[in-house]
Order: structure tokens, then sequence, then C-alpha cells
């Protein structure tokens, strides 16, 4: 019998209990993905490396969605080097992950208040995505580094 991926229950993770707004069953599936588990050899499974980036990364998006930001901020940079491992090595899958990686943790630190690191994730996104990227995740990027870098101004 050929092991499971990781994406078959990424899938049950990211689709059916997070857009039905169960967030606290998409957060515990998501952990389970990350435990060791009996019969699963997932380091031998083709594709296991990105599942496995994904499950981290979904569940630094649930703690996002959650409100729990500083949980969420902590759980994004290993998903983050993960992809950027595979895009290095020419996974296609991976390509855009590092960017899309780095906004997330952008929009956590932004809501954090930690205003200089929120811009520093944000032109991290942008300049993983190149010059031709037109992407929503990159234009919501550029639009969130420009509110982050704008001067403050007097309340009147």
């Amino acid at each position: 019998m050929e092991p499971v991926r990781f994406g078959i229950e990424q899938l049950r993770v990211s689709g059916r209990l997070r857009d039905n707004g169960l967030l606290e069953d998409a957060f515990q599936s998501a952990r389970r993905l990350l435990l060791p588990q009996p019969g699963r050899r997932s380091d031998n499974t083709v594709g296991a490396d990105y599942d496995l980036g994904r499950a981290h990364f979904q569940l630094g998006k649930l703690l996002k969605l959650a409100g729990a930001a500083q949980s969420a901020v902590r759980r994004f940079p290993p998903p983050r080097q993960r992809f950027q491992t595979l895009a290095d090595a020419n996974n296609v899958n991976a390509s855009r992950t590092p960017a899309v990686t780095d906004a997330e943790m952008g929009d956590c630190l932004l809501y954090l208040q930690r205003l200089p690191e929120a811009a520093a994730a944000y032109e991290a996104a942008i300049a993983h995505a190149g010059p031709r990227a037109m992407e929503p995740v990159i234009a919501a990027s550029m639009l969130r580094l420009g509110l982050v870098c704008q001067p403050a101004r007097p309340v009147p």
C-alpha cells in the first residue's frame, strides 16, 4: 500500500473546516498533520516536503485568522524556509509560496504594530515575487507596504 501524502488531509483542513468557519477543528486537524504517525512514511513520499510546509503554513494562517498573531508570526519562518529551499531546487509548486508566506507574516506583524518588521516582510514578499508578478498577494503587499511606510500625520 502506497503512503498517503499530507495533501489529502490538507485539503480537508483548508477546504471544509476553515471555509465553514470551524477554526478550532481546522486548527486541531492541522496540528494532527504535524504529529508523527505510525506507518506514515512522509519523508519517502513524493511531494512530502511541500505538503509538510503547507501544513505548517496552514497552522500559521489558522492562528492568524483566530486572532493569535503573535503565535502565528512564530509559525511562518519554518515553512517559509522549506518553501524557499524547494523553490531554489526548481520546484514549481513552491515558486510563489515564499512570497505568500512573507505577506502572511507581514499581516501578523502589522496587526501587532511591529511596523518596521511588517514593512520588511512585505518588501521580502514583493522582492521574491519579482518585477513581473502581478498577483493579488503582491498587489496587497504593495498596498500594505505603502500604508506601513506612510509618515504619521497628527490627528486634528
